[in-house]
């Protein structure tokens, strides 16, 4: 019973994280489709660029997580670290509490449920 119990779980975990990782997918797809009618200038390299690192990544480790959990979830985790380095060295500013916040609690569950899931389903129960 307790084996049943155990892949219920990690059945479970592993469904939220992937379709939390599908709305996710849908919302970027969508900003990346139809993005902002009242934009004026053109958007300068260095946010191509860290839009290329962060939602970027972030989008390829969640698609990955559906084959190799583990190795998805720890690249939607080095995105988001990678995003808040870039932000600081390349456009020398801190991103606000506020956006981090935002930012991290949409992105890094379903990272975090895909690395539960990875080593929950490894172990023998």
């Amino acid at each position: 019973m307790k084996g049943w119990q155990g892949s219920k779980f990690i059945l479970v975990i592993r469904w939220i994280a992937r379709i939390w990782s599908l709305l996710i997918f849908t919302v970027v797809l969508l900003m990346f489709f139809f993005p902002d009618p009242n934009l004026v200038n053109p958007v300068p390299l260095t946010d191509w660029i860290t839009l290329g690192i962060f939602p970027g990544l972030a989008i390829i480790g969640l698609l990955l997580a559906w084959w190799w959990e583990i190795w998805g979830g720890i690249l939607v985790i080095f995105s988001y670290l990678a995003h808040l380095m870039a932000s600081y060295l390349w456009l020398g500013m801190v991103v606000p509490p506020g956006g981090n916040l935002i930012l991290a609690s949409v992105f890094l569950p379903p990272g975090t449920l895909f690395i539960i899931s990875g080593f929950y389903s490894r172990r023998r129960f």
